[in-house]
């Protein structure tokens, strides 16, 4: 005869554990929201510094709006390098178009 085991779906959880958890939460919490008062510096700063650093006012407010599951910063970021591509594939295009 063999012997089954019965096992749970769920790793057993801990009082410790649950706790680990809930302050790993609490701690991305506060980080994202020190993270979302950082950015909205930014508005803060003039339109030539804004374009300096590859973003603009628009970058700013749909960073602190966003809703998909990005942070805020990622979104920036994410926006900052579609501007710079775009900015890039004009000029090579700009380019060839001269030859």
């Amino acid at each position: 005869m063999t012997a089954t085991t019965v096992t749970s779906p769920r790793p057993h959880l801990t009082r410790a554990s649950l706790v680990r958890h809930a302050g790993r939460a609490v701690t991305a919490l506060f980080a994202r929201l020190k993270e979302r008062r950082e950015i909205s510096q930014l508005l803060t700063l003039d339109d030539a510094l804004l374009k300096d650093i590859g973003i603009d006012r628009g970058d700013v407010r749909a960073a602190l709006s966003t809703t998909d599951g990005q942070t805020a910063g990622e979104h920036l970021s994410a926006q900052r390098r579609r501007r710079a591509h775009a900015q890039r594939q004009a000029w090579r295009h700009g380019f060839k178009n001269r030859r």
